[in-house]
């Protein structure tokens, strides 16, 4: 009995032996250990601050021509289509600070990341374009009696924005730590704008040219609105970094055009933020 016992512990012995020695020899099977992943985990909420710099420009092209269709209504002015005459073009906001932060939420799928994130950014960025038709002097414009009408059209536009943010839709893959990623959405403002249009005319005379009337004179209008809510469309591209499991670096790029007076925005961003 005793030798029995021995035998079969020798021989399974020699089997975990052998056993053994072919693991050592083919390494690892397949499944018999986890893989780490090539990517972090960035599924969940997050919420983070931001600070950048952005600038662009507005074009106020025609803004003017409302405005002087209600100074000439019902006037001999309106049927010479004054209200064409460009009054302020294009002007530019230059660069400001911006700061603000951003909160969002990412669904995961292996290497590819899907998500929805809103920021809010302030800033304040002005344009402002003047303009005069023509540079100097006058246009002969003539009523319905054959009177002669040396008429000038000038004006000035302007808009400022203090505050903007973007609720937009994010794509992204995943590499090792680094999420590069691209947006898109719809983005709104808080801004004050206006436009002034003048029409100015100096002495008229009759279809001979002969026999002023010493009348010369101008009439004004102005619009706008203030910390009005503006709205347009955002892109942009982006890498977040993970520096742990939960906390990240941004690095942004974003374009946004508003409507109002085609504002665009070119920002530059850096942020930290923490997912949950």
């Amino acid at each position: 009995m005793r030798c029995g016992v021995a035998t079969v512990l020798a021989v399974g012995l020699g089997f975990g032996l052998v056993s053994s020695a072919s693991a050592a020899d083919y390494g690892p099977l397949r499944g018999s250990t986890f893989d780490p992943p090539r990517y972090r985990n960035w599924e969940g909420f997050y919420v983070g601050g931001q600070v950048g710099t952005g600038g662009g420009g507005a074009d106020f092209s025609g803004e003017g021509s409302a405005l002087i269709n209600r100074l000439t209504d019902h006037l001999f002015w309106q049927s010479s289509d004054i209200s064409s005459w460009l009054t302020a073009g294009k002007a530019d906001t230059g660069q400001e600070l911006q700061y603000g932060a951003f909160i969002g939420y990412n669904m995961q799928w292996g290497d590819v990341v899907l998500g929805v994130d809103a920021s809010y950014n302030h800033t304040d960025l002005s344009a402002v374009a003047q303009g005069r038709t023509p540079t100097s002097g006058y246009i002969q414009v003539q009523d319905g009696n054959g009177w002669i009408w040396p008429t000038a059209v000038s004006g000035e536009s302007r808009i400022t924005l203090t505050d903007f943010g973007t609720i937009r839709g994010r794509a992204g893959w995943a590499v090792g730590s680094f999420l590069p990623y691209v947006t898109g959405g719809l983005a709104l403002g808080r801004a004050s704008y206006g436009s002034t249009a003048t029409v100015a005319w100096s002495s008229a005379r009759d279809g001979t040219g002969t026999n002023p009337a010493p009348n010369p004179g101008s009439m004004s209008t102005s619009d706008g609105k203030s910390n009005a809510l503006i709205y347009g469309w955002s892109a942009g591209i982006g890498m977040d970094v993970a520096l742990t499991q939960n906390i990240f670096l941004r690095g942004e790029y974003e374009f946004i055009q508003f409507s109002q007076s085609k504002l665009n925005l070119n920002n530059a961003r850096a942020g930290l933020g923490i997912k949950f």
